[in-house]
């Protein structure tokens, strides 16, 4: 899809996940909410090159 596309892809998730930490904080919502990290991992080595590669994509993203 491109760099730009992924790029848009990836504000608008930060945003959503960004839109309702302030509404779960502003409206002091009981819902167990917490960031948590994300992992990516494969059950063969088969796609071993194609996990580094979208991490290289989304550790370029981040700046």
């Amino acid at each position: 899809m491109g760099y730009n596309t992924a790029r848009l892809y990836y504000e608008a998730n930060m945003d959503a996940l960004k839109l309702v930490e302030e509404l779960v904080t502003n409206h002091q919502i009981d819902c167990d909410f917490e960031k948590q990290d994300a992992y990516l991992f494969s059950t063969s080595g088969e796609y071993k090159n194609k996990l580094e590669k979208e991490y290289q994509a989304y550790d370029n993203l981040k700046y």
